[in-house]
Parts: structure tokens; sequence; C-alpha cells
């Protein structure tokens, strides 16, 4: 008889996640300052916003958030493991990002969640507006280069949208707006960002998408995609 050869089988190790490539946008913002409209208007123009199975469902005060479920997963045990939720941010003053007591690498690789938003490649846009908090986390593990754009909404304005969402102190709201936005910029210090106000988008969504626009045109990673 003719000697066969051997039948390879498949392996039965699971593929490792790796971050997608990108290029990444990120949209950085307190809650209820317009991220979620700009998200969504940056998805139309051609960036990946995470795939509809992945997303948050509609709720009466949000038609879409433009949110990963499985990013927001991530973010919501980071917050926990650092002792804080989205609306008791942790300490300020601890310097959790190289404290190796947290354990932060026990929490699973991020890489399997971004993989799960984003599964395909070209570059895309994430929002979440946890990640004002968390960029010293985030960023180190995105792929570069990373660009960035920063909306800020009147912190009065802010603190009474997420009273009437969630029916926080109008003091409360004011000191969170200060919070997550101290955070974010602080956060992308060195990053190529476009900083926006809400308001100004609200009066002129062509004009200011036209100047975002144009600006992402002016970074190299996005020369092939304009």
């Amino acid at each position: 008889m003719a000697a066969h050869s051997p039948v390879s089988t498949p392996s039965s190790s699971p593929v490792e996640a790796t971050m997608p490539v990108g290029p990444w946008l990120l949209v950085v913002g307190m809650h209820r300052s317009g991220t979620s409209a700009v998200t969504g208007a940056l998805g139309s123009l051609g960036l990946a916003v995470p795939v509809p199975q992945d997303r948050w469902a509609p709720t009466a005060d949000n038609p879409e958030y433009w949110e990963s479920r499985a990013l927001g997963f991530q973010d919501d045990a980071l917050l926990e493991r650092l002792g804080g939720t989205w609306d008791r941010p942790p300490d300020p003053e601890h310097d959790w990002a190289s404290d190796p007591d947290l354990g932060l690498d026990d929490l699973g690789d991020p890489a399997e969640a971004a993989a799960t938003a984003f599964p395909h490649p070209g570059p895309i846009v994430w929002k979440d507006p946890r990640s004002c908090l968390l960029l010293p986390y985030w960023l180190p593990r995105i792929p570069k280069p990373v660009a960035a754009v920063f909306i800020w909404r009147s912190p009065l304005s802010v603190a009474r949208s997420v009273q009437a969402r969630d029916g926080m102190h109008l003091a409360d709201g004011v000191a969170l707006w200060e919070r997550y936005n101290r955070s974010g910029l602080a956060g992308l210090a060195g990053v190529d960002t476009f900083v926006t106000r809400y308001e100004s988008i609200v009066e002129d969504p062509v004009g200011k998408l036209g100047e975002l626009v144009g600006w992402l045109g002016d970074l190299p990673q996005y020369a092939a995609h304009v």
C-alpha cells in the first residue's frame, strides 16, 4: 500500500485577538456633551463605528449612542478596579496607571473587546465618555498614530441634562463635568486633537463638520482615506 501523508488537523488553540490598526479617532467628552451626535456624523462620513450587534440599544433620551458594549464593559471593569464608577470617578491623585497592585492586566486583553467592536480594517471612530477618565490606560494600547476630537459643552447645560436623565444634583453634575474635562484634556496631552464646543456644532453643523473633515485631511494617517 502506498504511504499516505499525515492528515493535518486544525489547531484547537484560539486565535489571539489583536488591536485593530485603524487609524483610530477618539471622540472624547463628558456625558451629555454631544459626543453621540458627532460620532454618528463621523460614521456617516466613512469612519467605522462599532458594528450594530455590539452597540448599546437606543433609549428614550438617546436614539443612538454609537458606543461599543464590549469596550464599555471593559471601561466599567477598569473603573470598578480603580474604586469608582462613571458618576463617582476614582481618586484623581492616585497614580493608578503605574500601580502594580491594581492588577489591571487581570481584566483581560482589551484587544478582544476592540476587535469585537471593530472587526473590519480601515479608519475607526471610538466614543465612550468614560475614556475621559481612562486615557492613560488606553493610549499606550491603541496603535499609533492616534487622533482625537474633544467636545465640551456648557457645564450647566450638561448638569441639567444629567439631572434630567439620572436625578443627579446640579452641583454634583457641574463637579463631574469639571473632573471629566480636566481628565480628558490632561490625558490628550501630545495627541493631535480637534477641540470644539457642542453649541457651535448645533449652530452650524455643516460648517463645523467641514472644519473637522479638513483637519482630518491634513493628518498623514488619513491621507489615503480622504
